[in-house]
C-alpha cells in the first residue's frame, strides 16, 4: 500500500522571475511623435498666416497657386494630426512598463497635443 502512495509525479518547482520592460523607449517615442506634432503646426500656422494671408494686403496670389498651397495645407494636417494619436497610442503603450511616472507624463502630453490637434480642425 505504501507503494501505491510514492507513485505520484512530483512537479519541479520553478521560480518565476517577472520580465520587467523599459517604458522609456516608447515614452521616448510618444514625446518625439508630439515634437513632431507641434513643429508640424508650427509649419501650418506660418504657411497659413505668412503666405496664405500676406501682411501686405496689395499682395494677390493667384487662384492656381492658392489651390496648390491648401493641398499643401490639408496634407500638413494630416501629417500633425497622425502624429498627435501615434503619440498617444506610443504613451497609453507605454504603461505595459516601468516607470509608471513618465508615462503618465508622456500621456498628459500626448492628450494634449491630440486634443489641439483635432480642435484646430473644427
Amino acid at each position: 500500500m505504501d507503494n501505491m502512495n510514492n507513485n505520484k509525479t512530483v512537479e519541479p518547482e520553478f521560480e518565476t522571475k517577472e520580465f520587467k520592460v523599459s517604458a522609456w523607449p516608447m515614452i521616448l517615442a510618444s514625446v518625439a511623435f508630439a515634437g513632431l506634432n507641434l513643429a508640424l503646426m508650427f509649419l501650418y500656422g506660418k504657411v497659413h498666416w505668412k503666405i496664405m494671408i500676406p501682411p501686405n494686403p496689395e499682395i494677390k496670389i493667384p487662384e492656381p497657386i492658392k489651390e496648390e498651397i491648401y493641398a499643401v495645407l490639408a496634407f500638413i494636417c494630416f501629417c500633425y494630426q497622425a502624429a498627435a494619436l501615434l503619440s498617444l497610442l506610443w504613451a497609453l503603450w507605454s504603461f505595459k512598463g516601468k516607470p509608471r511616472w513618465a508615462s503618465y507624463v508622456a500621456l498628459l502630453l500626448a492628450a494634449y497635443v491630440t486634443f489641439y490637434a483635432f480642435m484646430l480642425i473644427t
